[in-house]
C-alpha cells in the first residue's frame, strides 16, 4: 500500500469518527498496518542489497589491488629485460667492432628469428 492509500486511510478515519463500525475500523487499522510493514520490507531489501554490492566492490578492490603489484612486478620485469637486452646489445656491437662479424652474425641471428634460418 502507497503513501497515498496510509494518508487516504488516515484521513477517512479521522472524518469518519464513530459512524463506521469497529469492523472496518480495525480493517482499516490492519491495512494502515500493513502499508507501515511494506516499506520496511523495500528498506530491508534496499540494505541487502547495498550489502551485497559493498562485498562485491570489495572484493573487486581486493583483485585490483593484487593486479596492480602484479602489473608493478611484470614492469620490473620488463625493465629488467631491456637492461639485459641493452646489455646484450652493447656485447654484439663489440664483437662486430672487433672483427668478429661471423660470431656476432650467428648470435644475432638466434636472437632474431627471421634472420636465424639465413644466418646459420
Amino acid at each position: 500500500m502507497s503513501v497515498y492509500h496510509f494518508g487516504a486511510l488516515r484521513e477517512s478515519l479521522t472524518t469518519s469518527g464513530s459512524a463506521e463500525s469497529p469492523e472496518n475500523t480495525s480493517a482499516r487499522i490492519n491495512d494502515m498496518s500493513s502499508a507501515i510493514k511494506e516499506p520496511h520490507k523495500d528498506i530491508e531489501n534496499v540494505t541487502y542489497h547495498l550489502e551485497k554490492t559493498a562485498e562485491i566492490l570489495e572484493d573487486m578492490t581486493e583483485k585490483a589491488e593484487g593486479l596492480t603489484e602484479m602489473v608493478y612486478e611484470l614492469n620490473e620485469k620488463a625493465f629488467e629485460l631491456k637492461e639485459n637486452a641493452d646489455e646484450l646489445s652493447h656485447h654484439l656491437k663489440a664483437l662486430r667492432e672487433n672483427g668478429c662479424d661471423d660470431v656476432h652474425a650467428r648470435i644475432e641471428g638466434l636472437i632474431t628469428p627471421r634472420r636465424r634460418d639465413a644466418v646459420l
